[in-house]
């Protein structure tokens, strides 16, 4: 693991609003949040207030081995709440977009569902094929970010 990039609520906090803003000038207004949980669910909840939207979650897991997360093969995701979505504009969330293997799966469970249409964002992402339409920061592959509520190590 390389340079660890620990956040701070102040930092989490200057973050959302500047993706508020972000969502803002795109005028893109979604009807129903999709956080992927367990890292996704502070800033879908986030957003799910803002826009006033419903908030629906999906959970994904990816086996638990001794190989890099990279390498770890995923679980189907299990719905644990779905508004309904046929027709609407959807925003799905998460908080880092490594290899995309997890938002792939989530738009894969989305995507028959018939939203208007569907954007993702993420607080950081590195760049791949699901790179989210709104993020804050590209990051490297050998960094590694810390939220604030998470255990410290």
């Amino acid at each position: 693991m390389g340079r660890i990039i620990k956040l701070t609520f102040r930092d989490y906090s200057n973050i959302l609003e500047k993706l508020s803003k972000t969502l803002q000038k795109s005028k893109y207004s979604p009807d129903v949040i999709i956080g992927v949980f367990r890292g996704g669910l502070p800033t879908a909840l986030y957003f799910s207030h803002y826009f006033n939207a419903p908030l629906g979650i999906l959970k994904v897991i990816a086996h638990k081995s001794n190989v890099p997360f990279s390498e770890r093969k995923l679980e189907k995701p299990k719905v644990l709440y779905l508004p309904r979505i046929n027709g609407k504009r959807v925003l799905i969330v998460e908080d880092t977009v490594g290899t995309g293997k997890t938002m792939s799966s989530v738009l894969r469970i989305i995507k028959p569902k018939k939203p208007k249409t569907i954007k993702t964002l993420a607080l950081f992402t590195e760049i791949n094929k699901n790179t989210p339409d709104f993020y804050h920061k590209i990051i490297k592959s050998d960094e590694w970010v810390v939220f604030p509520w998470e255990k410290k190590k």
